[in-house]
């Protein structure tokens, strides 16, 4: 497994927590909610699962969805609201104007725009006040959350063109690349992604009920590999979280849960581009992870229950995930 893969780089942490201060929330608390080591060593990665944790933290008790990092807060469920309509329009092009329209509604403090020229569409984002997004972590966030939500809509990854901010180079440069599948064009003269105008067209596929269960697993389906429509990878993920000790988690007892062969099982996650090892791998390294960030948790318990004979044998495991050998990651 790719250490990067379905990580976030540290630097999101501190800029959110940055920003959640203005709100009142501590850095503190939000590392203690979102199960990260108080110590975390500067150059660690975040699992998708702790980032999930963090974020959906500090949309609820900040009741702000914009994190902290405008003048005014974005209420807690504004996503929601938008979302709900979003799912009942025609095609890509009405998801975008209904963006552009509900935002305008709901904030002065960020703006949406949807502009069709020459055979390209443009979804850009403008900020009142882009001094209080210092890290550019607001609109980072926001135009990948405006391409992925619509994407999932539509039941497609709308290919892009480009992405381009209004800002020079920052030394997380390298998580682009990771984010939105393209290295970025900078000190453009506003912040946007573009793709062919032919996707405007494309028909929303999702249904209220599928939005429920999508919602359920947002921010986390936010910042992963993006699965565009209701998976066994989703099922599979879920049945081995349930599972105690993960350890003892066996291929063919998870496909009875699922009431389908083991043969048809490991076919259909390979249609979903994934394994059964590597969704055991992810469960068991955002397990690990939560608990490396309580300090009197023994790492041979963690081994023992995700099924290692050892904590050396745990440790090798860990760092080929992350990057970081455990100790290293818990800032001891």
């Amino acid at each position: 497994m790719d250490p990067k893969r379905n990580s976030i780089s540290a630097h999101y942490l501190h800029a959110i927590c940055a920003g959640a201060a203005r709100r009142g929330l501590t850095p503190e608390s939000i590392r203690a909610n979102a199960g990260i080591p108080p110590d975390l060593s500067a150059d660690a990665r975040l699992t998708s699962d702790q980032f999930s944790r963090l974020l959906l933290d500090v949309f609820r008790r900040a009741d702000d969805e914009f994190m902290g990092l405008t003048r005014d807060a974005c209420l807690h469920g504004a996503f929601v609201m938008m979302a709900k309509q979003a799912v009942t329009l025609d095609n890509l092009r009405a998801v975008y104007q209904h963006i552009e329209r509900f935002y305008r509604l709901v904030t002065r403090d960020l703006a949406f725009a949807l502009v069709i020229d020459s055979g390209e569409a443009r979804v850009g984002l403008t900020l009142t006040d882009p001094a209080l997004d210092r890290a550019h972590t607001l609109r980072e966030f926001y135009l990948l959350l405006m391409h992925r939500f619509p994407s999932w809509l539509v039941g497609k990854r709308v290919p892009l063109k480009r992405v381009e901010l209004d800002f020079p180079p920052p030394a997380h440069r390298d998580e682009y690349g990771l984010i939105f599948g393209q290295p970025g064009v900078f000190d453009a003269t506003s912040s946007g992604f573009v793709f062919d105008s032919s996707a405007l067209y494309w028909p929303v596929v999702q249904t209220p009920d599928s939005l429920k269960a999508h919602l359920d697993d947002a921010p986390l389906n936010w910042v992963t590999r993006q699965q565009l429509h209701p998976s066994v990878t989703r099922r599979v993920t879920q049945v081995l979280r349930d599972t105690r000790p993960i350890g003892m988690a066996r291929i063919q007892s998870v496909a009875d849960a699922l009431h389908m062969t083991e043969r048809t099982l490991r076919r259909r996650l390979s249609d979903e581009g994934t394994s059964y090892q590597d969704l055991k791998d992810q469960v068991r390294r955002d397990y690990a992870a939560r608990q490396l960030a309580q300090p009197n948790v023994l790492m041979a318990n963690i081994a023992s229950e995700l099924g290692f004979s050892d904590p050396g044998a745990f440790s090798r495991a860990f760092k080929g995930w992350t990057g970081q050998a455990p100790r290293h990651y818990r800032g001891d």
